[in-house]
């Protein structure tokens, strides 16, 4: 058989079968210029790269061919018999009886002399090529033409997608602008409402003042009316005189020294009240400022003597506590300071610490992320905190109430804010513990101190439990 001839008859074989070698690699590069590409066997790879083969590429090429039936196949459908010659269809189309066939070429090829080559068969070989050439060439123009079929389709989709995608630009541009606007308003609606709550705070701030002074004008009032009631009126009236009796030309000097007598007492009780609401006004001592007890050392009635109602101690008030020396109140250092204080109470301006930290998120998380910040820095400091929200709070809690293992979370009732409830809170606590209240709020700062409590910024405390 032609497969197991020995390496010195195959050297006219190979000359026998060159046409179709050639045309098989030929067709191995067609395949690879195809959309997809169409892979030649692995082992025609290497021989592909070559300029020129040599005789043992040849032979290479001659195996592969051998040995796959489907490329093979291919080779053949692209051989024309009369191109390519009898020898190289029969050993690729494999007629019945091919092998004897092929020995007997094989037999005459190699009794021919090598200088006798027709020159049929140089045509033949340049035929072949140009067949060769041609066919890559038509299927180089096919694929091009392919191309150009696949890149006009894309731009008429192109073309009918365009409007559509300048409407979409300008609504992107539209929307833009939009956004630019709305965050412009969200900006000034901010400042706004900064400057409205400043003004409610100095307003309310006045209403306060106000009101303790009606309490204390109401109160000097009230000592006055019991004063007047001490002080009666002891200038009486001179009797009228009897009728029909004559008037006396002459000046009666005894009743005009009674009535200046009268007159003198009348003033001097007079005086006595006043001096009795002066000493009204003024502060009365504390029991914190008067360790000696001094206030209350006067013996009963001395104050009758000297015309002064008698001063009543105050009640206990609660005081800040003071900051280590060198320690700003406004530093972080002073935050953490006061969140260690022994038995401390911390009450939180809820929304107003958590609109602080996060933004863009929703209330119910502004809560959640800040019960959560305070339980860790309850872990940390042992600090009680109250951290106190506007509105109800969860449907699900108990009224006014939510849901903290070591934070107390308080809601404002319906009509009250946050604000109000923070100031209670800072009256209502123990006075026998520390009070922290925590707000960047200027009233309820303002208020808190009022009251005597230490006051940190939202921004204090977050640095400071972060």
């Amino acid at each position: 058989m032609a497969t197991d001839r020995s390496r010195s008859d195959r050297s006219p074989e190979l000359r026998l079968l060159r046409p179709a070698l050639e045309l098989a690699l030929d067709v191995a590069r067609a395949g690879l210029a195809e959309e997809p590409p169409v892979l030649p066997p692995p082992g025609l790879r290497r021989v592909l790269s070559f300029a020129r083969p040599s005789g043992t590429s040849w032979a290479t090429v001659r195996r592969v061919v051998d040995a796959d039936e489907a490329f093979r196949a291919r080779v053949a459908e692209a051989a024309d018999h009369e191109v390519i010659g009898r020898a190289p269809w029969i050993w690729l189309t494999r007629p019945d009886g091919w092998e004897a066939d092929l020995d007997d070429l094989v037999q005459q090829a190699s009794t021919s002399s090598a200088g006798r080559e027709s020159r049929s068969e140089e045509v033949a070989a340049l035929r072949r090529k140009l067949a060769g050439a041609e066919q890559a060439a038509r299927r180089h123009e096919e694929a091009a033409e392919a191309a150009r079929v696949a890149e006009a389709a894309a731009r008429a989709r192109l073309s009918e997608q365009q409007p559509r995608i300048d409407e979409l630009e300008q609504r992107v541009t539209e929307l833009s602008g939009a956004l630019d606007a709305a965050l412009a308003e969200r900006r000034e609606a901010v400042r706004n409402l900064k400057a409205l709550e400043a003004d409610l705070a100095s307003t309310r701030s006045e209403l306060r003042e106000v009101e303790g002074a009606r309490r204390e004008a109401e109160a000097v009032l009230d000592v006055l009316r019991e004063s007047t009631v001490e002080a009666a009126p002891v200038v009486e009236e001179a009797p009228p005189p009897t009728p029909g009796a004559p008037e006396s030309p002459e000046l009666d000097l005894d009743a005009l020294r009674a009535a200046v007598r009268d007159a003198g007492a009348a003033a001097a009780a007079l005086g006595s009240a006043l001096r009795a609401a002066a000493a009204a006004l003024e502060p009365a001592i504390d029991v914190d400022d008067d360790p000696a007890g001094t206030a209350d050392a006067a013996p009963a009635g001395s104050w009758e003597a000297s015309g002064r109602l008698p001063r009543l101690p105050r009640r206990r008030v609660r005081r800040p506590v003071r900051l280590p020396g060198g320690v700003f109140e406004e530093s972080t250092v002073a935050a953490d300071h006061l969140l260690r204080l022994p038995e401390v109470i911390v009450v939180v301006d809820g929304y107003n610490v958590a609109k602080t930290a996060w933004t863009d998120v929703s209330l119910e998380e502004e809560r959640r992320r800040l019960v959560q910040l305070l339980e860790r820095a309850h872990l940390r400091t042992k600090a009680d905190f109250l951290v106190v929200f506007d509105g109800e709070g969860p449907a699900d809690g108990a009224p006014g109430q939510a849901q903290s293992r070591t934070v107390r979370v308080r809601f404002s009732p319906a009509g009250v804010t946050a604000d109000d409830v923070v100031r209670d809170l800072v009256d209502e606590l123990p006075l026998g513990r520390p009070v922290v209240v925590v707000s960047s709020d200027r009233e309820v700062v303002d208020g808190a101190r009022a009251r005597g409590a230490n006051v940190i910024g939202s921004r204090q405390l977050l640095d400071a439990v972060r």
